[in-house]
């Protein structure tokens, strides 16, 4: 008898009642397979690829916003983050206005016309690219076609309780990041893998191909010098409890973390408003535990000067056409899933037709106290980010995502981490593209389950984006500035307590070589902390 393929696995739950739209996933035979040819595209590489990508002097900067008086003012908005990106590079980059609601054509003839056509070198375009408000603005197909080789990533505010003029979002976040950057560095940063147990399918299959190897995976690179981390933690064993992570967020200071769980959809009466599903719709379900949207975390410390990789349905926005809705019509009709999906198939339906960012990530950005950077899906979210599923049996790929959080932890620039997702993209498009040729040449069908599994983790990868500005980098010392990793610092250090404890006495007067024997460190080491600890009161103080 054949062997089934594994089921697919989507990370969505219903806000009602935290049940998850498709409990036992879908049959992994029902892909999308031929039904749903997938539209593959070389991206034009415009920069040397030899050069070092976290140098801006190199890369250059610039702002991409709506062509409209809307856009203007997001501009005016964020000219703190403008000089100081003019400082940092040597240049002074004019900002794109781009015409609403490009089309995927419609952004590669705009590129080619308007933006290539902006600097007679190649060199010289801007290769990090901040693009400014919501999807019904600047497109997201438009970020998808710029990001093909380039480190783009999009800020979107909203009017919010406290703060009804938006523009002072956009504010707050160019004050936050040039708050960061001339402040000193931190020591190294967190890393974080934060799951919620809910005892769905979907959050198990998380933690077993990807949590745990990930887990794994960090710890190895932490121990042989490839990442320098001040620790190592899983968050959200046990039962689902989002005040715990939210304490646990607000204290870990710069660093990365990656929560998984289900991001929650329309509601099966759905949605009352547009503005109801713009508020609620990818909040992070935790089950009986309730849920973290927009209302928690607005205005709170949570995950100061890091970066937030979310894997969850809608984590970071809705389209304005899901890709995966007909394939999922299609299921419905011809009745190949066991359960109801109309309740899904109406969460796929932007109420008021505008697509947008969601309220969420934009509440952490927005806060002073949040992240420099939000990573998450604007669509459905699957396992096949980190399961692969076309050679016939669930190939566990945790590495794409810890890619992202080693590369954010050793001080690249967030959209250089972030590429590692562009990267595997590339490969997917050349085996689809491959398979399709060899089609073309032998008259014979390609395989419709491989190309289908294909299709499905081309699109699991190419609805990640990253949020925020893709020049950012996390306040840590790092390789990827020029420096050697300390093992005294990377490695098990003192708690808190015992180095602050230590460092008050240095300043009061005491010999620094036996207070750092008793802690186990060097003299170097302990001399760093106290430096950290002195640097630290001033910045409170000022």
């Amino acid at each position: 008898m054949t062997e089934q393929p594994p089921p697919l696995h989507l990370f969505l739950a219903d806000p009602d009642d935290h049940a998850p739209a498709l409990p036992e996933g879908v049959g992994g035979a029902h892909t999308p397979g031929a039904e749903a040819p997938p539209e593959t595209g070389e991206p034009q590489y415009l920069w040397d690829e030899g050069g070092d990508p976290n140098a801006l002097d190199a890369q250059r900067w610039a702002v991409f916003a709506p062509d409209n008086a809307e856009g203007r003012g997001m501009v005016a908005a964020v000219e703190a983050l403008i000089q100081r990106r003019a400082e940092q590079s040597g240049h002074r980059a004019e900002p794109f206005f781009v015409p609403v609601g490009l089309t995927e054509s419609q952004a590669h003839l705009w590129r080619k016309t308007v933006f290539e056509a902006s600097a007679p070198d190649p060199h010289d375009l801007p290769r990090y690219q901040l693009i400014l408000g919501d999807l019904d603005g600047v497109s997201l197909p438009f970020q998808q076609v710029m990001g093909g080789d380039a480190f783009t990533g999009r800020l979107a505010f909203d009017p919010s309780p406290g703060r009804p003029n938006p523009f002072e979002a956009y504010e707050a976040y160019a004050d936050k990041i040039t708050r960061w950057e001339r402040a000193p560095l931190e020591g190294p940063g967190a890393a974080l893998l934060h799951l919620v147990e809910d005892g769905t399918p979907s959050t198990r299959i998380g933690d077993e191909a990807l949590i745990t190897p990930g887990e794994a995976q960090l710890a190895d690179w932490i121990q042989s010098g490839r990442v320098d981390a001040s620790r190592l933690q899983v968050l959200g064993r046990g039962e689902p409890d989002p005040d715990a992570v939210l304490r646990a967020a607000a204290a870990a200071g710069p660093g990365a973390m990656l929560t998984l769980c289900h991001g929650e959809g329309a509601p099966r009466s759905g949605w009352r408003s547009p503005a109801e599903q713009r508020e609620r719709q990818g909040a992070l379900s935790f089950g009986r535990g309730g849920r973290l949207g927009a209302s928690e975390l607005r205005d709170q410390a949570f995950l100061p000067g890091g970066l937030w990789f979310l894997v969850a349905c809608f984590g970071a926005g809705t389209p304005e056409a899901s890709v995966y809705y007909p394939w999922l019509k299609m299921l419905r009709d011809k009745k190949l899933y066991g359960g109801p999906l109309e309740p899904l198939l109406k969460g796929l339906r932007v109420e008021g037709g505008r697509p947008f960012i969601s309220a969420a990530p934009k509440a952490a950005l927005a806060s002073a106290e949040g992240p420099l950077a939000v990573i998450g899906h604007v669509d459905l979210a699957w396992s096949y980010i980190f399961q692969e599923m076309d050679t016939g049996r669930a190939l566990n790929r945790a590495g794409r995502i810890m890619q992202v959080m080693r590369a954010a932890l050793a001080g690249d620039r967030l959209g250089v981490a972030y590429r590692w997702l562009s990267r595997f993209l590339g490969r997917v498009n050349d085996e689809i593209s491959s398979l399709m040729h060899e089609s073309s040449e032998t008259g014979q069908p390609p395989d419709a389950l491989r190309l289908g599994h294909l299709w499905m983790l081309r699109n699991d990868l190419s609805g990640y984006v990253l949020l925020g500005d893709p020049a950012a980098r996390l306040p840590i010392h790092g390789p990827a500035r020029g420096e050697a990793l300390t093992p005294e610092l990377s490695a098990a250090r003192p708690s808190v307590e015992e180095i602050e404890r230590a460092a008050a006495a240095c300043i009061l007067g005491h010999t620094i070589e036996p207070l750092a024997a008793t802690l186990g460190l060097s003299p170097e080491a302990l001399t760093v902390w106290v430096q950290r600890y002195r640097e630290a009161g001033r910045r409170g103080l000022a």
